[in-house]
């Protein structure tokens, strides 16, 4: 009878004991599930956290990026922006293919996911790509792996751009890290949206009104930028002074209005005629200056010339009344560090060569401290 018991006892223990082992268990997966949970949310806090950090733009895409790196295993991310059109992205962050940032990138029925993507505003997830032959983007045709394309979507519901997220291997995201991932895109959007419109209300405070061009606030601050990286880096830079001649004589025969079209005019035609390396602002009244980076005061010459050129080609209105001359403009040029080694002598020396491009007749470039033939 006692052995009875015995083996009893000892099938009750079992009992609570495979109980205790079933609860441990069930704590550890609990905890292991909350572990994951825990780490989410801290990748999350990252991403909000970005905004703290910078509100440039472009400083906020590279972090983003280098943080989706970081935490899952990519072979390819690629970061696409709206913009002003309707009908394309901007490329504006990537990493694991060869491309230029900047390149814009359409969106119609060739590129079929992005077309998908951001006009339905919803995750696509192709598990194998070899088997799908819908997947045209940057003319990449038949390519392995699998994809997962992210809306971005602001708080306003509105698709500001797509991230597409690329890995060698087919089936390669689970369905929990989908589901993680588009709640973390949905974060990203919130911070890039911010940055943006930070970065727009900053354009608006350095953007002149009358010719949508920078303005002498905003080259006050560039410029020192500019000649400061041109020192570290050991690299050249020159400065453009440009004024509108008889730009007084206009403005009294044609009126103020008349004279604003000109301005405004001048200035899409300079702006035209540059890089977008270049940076060119109102510098006051009929005057602009332009900034160009890394480039010597032989080869600024050129430039100059080629932006009177372009002025004088153009058509404005009144030209035929203006002693037959037309609209012209005068350029002074000077360098760092021909001309100066401090931002206020280059500036000085390109505002004397001004000077006496006006003084010796308008409609001319003069460098500084150089002889006029090169």
């Amino acid at each position: 009878m006692q052995t009875y018991q015995t083996k009893d006892n000892i099938k009750h223990l079992e009992g609570n004991l495979q109980s205790l082992i079933d609860q441990l268990k069930d704590l550890r997966s609990k905890n292991h599930e909350l572990q994951i949970k825990i780490g989410e949310l801290e990748i999350l806090l990252q991403v909000n956290s970005l905004t703290s950090q910078t509100l440039d733009r472009d400083e906020t895409l590279e972090a983003m990026k280098k943080l989706f790196l970081s935490k899952f295993k990519l072979d390819e991310y690629i970061l696409m922006l709206k913009t002003d059109s309707e009908k394309e992205l901007e490329i504006a962050s990537y990493h694991g293919i060869t491309l230029d940032k900047g390149v814009w990138v359409k969106v119609d029925e060739k590129n079929i996911i992005l077309h998908e993507v951001f006009n339905k505003g919803e995750s696509i997830y192709i598990s194998d790509l070899t088997s799908d032959g819908h997947y045209n983007f940057l003319g990449l045709i038949g390519r392995k792996g699998s994809l997962l394309s992210l809306p971005l979507i602001s708080e306003k519901k509105t698709v500001i751009g797509i991230l597409n997220l690329h890995r060698s291997e087919p089936r390669a995201f689970s369905n929990d890290e989908i589901e993680f991932l588009q709640l973390m895109t949905l974060h990203a959007a919130g911070v890039i949206d911010k940055t943006i419109l930070f970065q727009n209300t900053q354009v608006l405070a350095y953007t002149d009104a009358l010719t949508s061009i920078f303005n002498r606030r905003y080259f006050d601050q560039r410029y020192t930028r500019e000649i400061l990286r041109a020192r570290r880096y050991k690299r050249n830079l020159s400065v453009l002074m440009i004024d509108i001649d008889h730009f007084k004589v206009y403005n009294d025969t044609f009126g103020h209005l008349m004279g604003d079209k000109v301005l405004q005019k001048v200035a899409q035609v300079l702006e035209t005629e540059l890089r977008r390396a270049d940076v060119i602002c109102r510098y006051g009244g009929e005057e602009f200056v332009v900034i160009l980076p890394e480039i010597d005061l032989h080869n600024a010459y050129y430039v100059a010339e080629k932006l009177r050129n372009a002025v004088i080609t153009s058509t404005f209105s009144g030209d035929e009344k203006m002693s037959g001359k037309g609209i012209t403009i005068s350029l002074g040029v000077a360098a760092f560090p021909e001309n100066g080694d401090t931002e206020k002598m280059v500036l000085e020396k390109a505002d004397e060569a001004l000077y006496k491009a006006k003084e010796r007749g308008r409609n001319q470039v003069v460098v500084a401290d150089v002889k006029q033939i090169l």
